[in-house]
């Protein structure tokens, strides 16, 4: 008979501002081969745990981008079983170049996590963006795989995540930047200006700046 495999997590809110972590634990009733038990992660939106310490961005020789786990959550951070580095999904079988359209919801969410004990659990702390947004809400759920079963009744687990302060507060911030063509064979300088309307506290304000890759 199969092992039957429990998911939880270890809270339904998880806050920016203090540093909530999200532990995923596993129970395993049965026995486990000396292999493990490979079990199946699926979260319900993409790019979840981009949220979380956890995905980390890194280029091949063509300058092309791929993702993997963390190599400190990986070794630091997990009891009971195994994280593979390439074990987060991000669209590519060959762990050379991710392909987001390819991985559609599943991209930077699913995973795969190998149990080696009875019990079993992954510590994913959560990244301070610095960046004022809406609460947002996920589930994840353990999914029928090979060589166990999921226990029905505990196979799901759903999280808030959030800034946990107040928000729409501050100065409102712009930011441009010329010139807006810049030429490598000139080594063109751009400059990026910023304007605040509204009070600065003594302290400042911290904004940040995204954009493409190797931009």
């Amino acid at each position: 008979m199969a092992p039957i495999v429990s998911f939880s997590t270890n809270t339904t809110l998880l806050a920016e501002s203090v540093g909530s972590v999200l532990t995923f634990n596993f129970a395993v009733t049965g026995d486990i081969p000396p292999e493990g038990i490979t079990v199946n992660l699926e979260g319900d939106a993409a790019r979840i745990m981009q949220q979380f310490t956890a995905a980390q961005t890194r280029f091949n020789d063509a300058g092309e981008t791929f993702n993997r786990f963390d190599k400190g959550l990986v070794n630091n951070n997990v009891t009971g079983g195994t994280l593979e580095l390439f074990s987060l999904e991000d669209g590519d079988p060959s762990e050379t170049a991710s392909n987001p359209d390819a991985a559609g919801d599943a991209y930077l969410t699913n995973f795969t996590f190998t149990i080696t004990e009875p019990t079993a659990s992954i510590d994913i702390p959560i990244f301070n963006d610095l960046i004022e947004e809406a609460d947002a809400t996920y589930t994840y759920t353990l999914v029928d795989g090979d060589g166990y079963t999921v226990d029905s009744s505990n196979n799901s687990a759903t999280f808030t995540v959030t800034d946990g302060v107040i928000g729409g507060f501050g100065p409102t911030v712009g930011v441009s930047a010329m010139p807006t063509t810049l030429y490598e064979s000139e080594q063109t300088a751009v400059t990026l200006t910023f304007t605040a309307a509204g009070d600065i506290p003594p302290e400042g304000v911290v904004v940040v700046l995204e954009g493409p890759p190797r931009a």
